[in-house]
This record gives structure tokens, C-alpha cells and sequence, in this order.
């Protein structure tokens, strides 16, 4: 991350590259699978945190957005 927070370990090791659109959706796709296979319960909130700032990546977070809050593909609600 190029934030730089004194609080993140993360922040120290600076930015190599931001996650795409399918690498995002993939992130979600594996941990749906993933709460299935250990009967966790469903996925229901959806967090875009992590190593890099999602504001430094808006394009690729817009689009996961509409993938994941799209009915027909991932099905998130848009409002918690």
C-alpha cells in the first residue's frame, strides 16, 4: 500500500500493484466456496480492505462492485 499508516504493517513493504476486477471477484468466489465446503455460514457483508487502499484502485473496485451487487452474478445486496 502507498498510504504509508504507521498503524498497518502492510503500509511498510509500499505498493507493488492494485488487484483487478477478476482478481477481486475470484478473492469472493473462494471464500463463497470456501464457507460452503466448512458449512460456515453464507457470506453477507463484503469489506475492500486489505494491502492497498481501494480509493487508489476505483476502477477495479466500480467494477466488482456491479459484479457482486449484479442479481444474476454474485447477488450482494448493495445496502447493509
Amino acid at each position: 500500500c502507498r498510504q504509508g499508516c504507521r498503524f498497518c504493517a502492510t503500509g511498510t513493504m509500499g505498493l507493488f500493484r492494485s488487484l483487478d476486477t477478476d482478481e477481486v471477484l475470484a478473492q469472493v468466489f473462494a471464500a463463497r466456496g470456501l464457507a460452503e465446503r466448512e458449512a460456515l455460514p453464507p457470506l453477507s457483508n463484503l469489506v475492500f480492505m486489505g494491502m492497498g487502499e481501494p480509493a487508489d484502485n476505483v476502477p477495479a473496485v466500480r467494477g466488482a462492485l456491479a459484479a457482486l451487487t449484479d442479481r444474476r452474478r454474485f447477488g450482494f445486496s448493495p445496502r447493509a
